[in-house]
């Protein structure tokens, strides 16, 4: 019995997450990965910032992340030369390798007393960040479709987020026991542990999918400017990728600005070593902690919203940013601003951002990511740096001495209203945007509008369709064995019949033919487009018929309601024929399981006797 309610609640808790048991193995490798990953990447981050404010310098920080922006165009370069050939796994583990042996390297030559030791642990700070989360999600978008990346992105996030909260409470603790320099060695430790797990998920893979599914790769030569030639047909070809590209370019002039404001707030407030780095140890956990408590919820934001509405929210909060550094610069607004981007980033941005590039096939992926990641955002902080840098020199145009970091924020003020307007432009194209993807090419824009007595008789035989699934529910939580599966099984099929009949009537009434090549989509393409269409059926159909319609098609389980009564008498004298059939051989297997127990209880009772 106790096990039965463990398996009771195990599965009230998985049908709450969204998640669906074929998918648990390879979630749970996938987010512990992410978990060790982003714990190994807050400690190193919390004991670079650290050493190298104090060890060297704050007014040097806009000449270092000029630094990174020049050194990353040749990382991500590369980084595109080795995505054409080899796995997306092999890669992340060969990354994944050398960002540990390089740390432990780093702590052995610490003894030597090197000044320029703590601008190269910077620099290594930012790139390798950089790398294991591009890395970690290029690997993630081959593994997950679109539909799957809208339900567990932010619940793998979230484990992200939890090894965030636990990196920024041992750093504090790792410092105490010994050396702040011993943080180098539990970094190798969990680099490494990502490694293990990262090799458990694609072997899992490839057992239950073949091992193409992480395969992603393609032969050829790529440099920075091959890798440019590779990406230009594809933002030829796709409006998507042209956006994709504004929405890596604007944020990123903005890094510079903003991480150079809360770093002089930070660094004008505490004056040694140990109490920044307790500072940084509080300042990230809470970061995490709320992106935790948001991502919970994020898949709940995209489903209301779509994943264009949620691009919407980091662009807004930078306005409130940089109004709160134009009214007051201190340690209170650096901590809000610092907080509140890397929550809304962490927990909203990161995930539709990456489901987003799943909409791409794999080859244009592996065209466009390196070229995303490598150069558009590059350039962006390469523009963000050196205005940030001219500023501070006294060259600025319009004066002639240093410019306070707290007047940079009408500059980026400016540049965060550019950002939030490209967000809305996109929100508004975006299901022409994800059409674009499965070949159709229009001048339509916007949902479709369709006569209330169409949107009646949809609703009507959605309802039906809905209805279906909770009985399927109801069935699979009351009975277990093959007739019970078969039941089950065929009242889903049920069920994306009568959606895909809807989704028949709807496309009769679009002359637009947008709906027309959702249908084809759904009928004839690959795993990949069929989530698309998914994706871009949701959003053209009113919303009244979107969930309802979608889930049908799916045959989703999750998130429907509960149906009252008792199923199977109601299923017994259902209008379809074949549901009948298949409740009888359910209730005989039933019946002849209640006979034999019964006899087996009166035998045990004259044995007693």
């Amino acid at each position: 019995m106790t096990h039965e309610n463990f398996q009771h609640k195990s599965s009230i808790l998985i049908d709450w997450l969204g998640l669906r048991r074929d998918e648990l193995q390879v979630f749970v490798l996938a987010t512990l990965a992410l978990l060790c990953i982003t714990a190994s990447n807050v400690l190193f981050g919390n004991y670079a910032e650290t050493t190298f404010l104090k060890r060297f310098g704050v007014h040097f920080l806009p000449t270092m992340i000029l630094i990174n922006a020049v050194v990353t165009f040749f990382v991500m370069s590369r980084v595109g030369r080795w995505l054409t050939r080899m796995s997306g796994q092999t890669l992340l583990s060969r990354t994944l390798v050398f960002c540990a042996l390089s740390a432990a390297l780093v702590r052995l030559m610490v003894p030597l007393g090197w000044p320029l030791l703590y601008p190269l642990v910077y620099v290594m700070k930012s790139q390798y960040e950089l790398l294991l989360v591009f890395l970690f999600w290029n690997l993630a978008n081959q593994v997950f479709s679109t539909r799957q990346s809208k339900r567990m992105f932010p619940l793998m996030v979230s484990g992200g987020l939890v090894g965030g909260i636990g990196g920024s409470v041992a750093t504090p603790l790792v410092a105490r026991l010994g050396s702040v320099d011993n943080i180098l060695w539990v970094y190798l430790g969990g680099v490494l542990s990502a490694t293990v797990l990262i090799r458990l998920m694609t072997r899992t893979v490839r057992a239950a999918a073949g091992a193409e599914k992480v395969s992603g790769k393609e032969h050829g030569r790529s440099s920075l400017f091959a890798g440019m030639r590779q990406a230009l047909p594809v933002m030829r070809r796709s409006h998507l990728a042209r956006w994709l590209v504004l929405l890596a370019l604007i944020p990123n002039i903005l890094i510079p600005l903003l991480n150079y404001q809360v770093s002089f707030a930070v660094d004008m407030t505490y004056a040694n070593e140990s109490t920044m780095l307790g500072f940084y140890s509080f300042y990230r956990g809470a970061q995490f902690v709320l992106a935790l408590l948001v991502s919970l919820f994020a898949g709940r934001i995209y489903a209301r919203f779509g994943l264009s509405g949620g691009l919407l929210v980091h662009p807004f909060n930078y306005l409130l940013i940089f109004v709160g550094f134009m009214l007051q610069f201190d340690i209170f607004t650096a901590v809000y601003a610092g907080i509140s981007s890397g929550v809304i980033r962490r927990a909203i941005q990161t995930p539709a951002r990456a489901a987003l590039n799943g909409l791409f096939s794999d080859e244009q992926r592996v065209a466009l990511m390196p070229f995303l990641r490598g150069v558009v955002v590059r350039v962006g902080i390469l523009i963000g740096a050196v205005f940030v840098l001219i500023c501070q020199s006294g060259y600025f145009v319009v004066c002639r001495f240093p410019l306070h970091p707290q007047n940079l924020a009408p500059f980026g003020f400016g540049f965060a209203l550019l950002w939030l307007m490209v967000a809305l432009r996109m929100k508004k194209h975006y299901p022409e945007l994800v059409l674009e993807t499965l070949g159709w090419y229009g001048p339509e824009r916007g949902r479709i509008n369709f006569a209330p007595e169409v949107v009646r008789a949809a609703r009507k035989k959605l309802f039906l369709a809905r209805r279906r699934l909770a009985q399927a529910v109801a069935v699979g939580q009351q009975n277990d064995g093959v007739h019970a599966d078969r039941l089950v099984e065929h009242l889903r099929d049920t069920a994306a019949r009568l959606a895909f009949e809807v989704l028949c009537e709807l496309e009769n009434w679009d002359s637009s033919g947008r709906l027309r090549t959702v249908r084809e989509a759904l009928q004839g393409g690959d795993a990949r487009h069929r989530a698309n269409a998914l994706e871009a059926l949701e959003q053209l159909v009113p919303h009244s018929l979107a969930y309802g319609l979608v889930r049908g098609l799916e045959k989703d389980l999750q998130g429907g309601w509960s149906y009252p009564g008792p199923v199977l008498q109601v299923l017994a004298v259902d209008d379809d024929q074949t549901t009948r059939e298949l409740v009888r051989c359910l209730l005989g297997r039933v019946a002849d399981g209640q006979e034999a127990s019964a006899g087996r209880s009166s035998a045990t009772g004259s044995m007693v006797n």
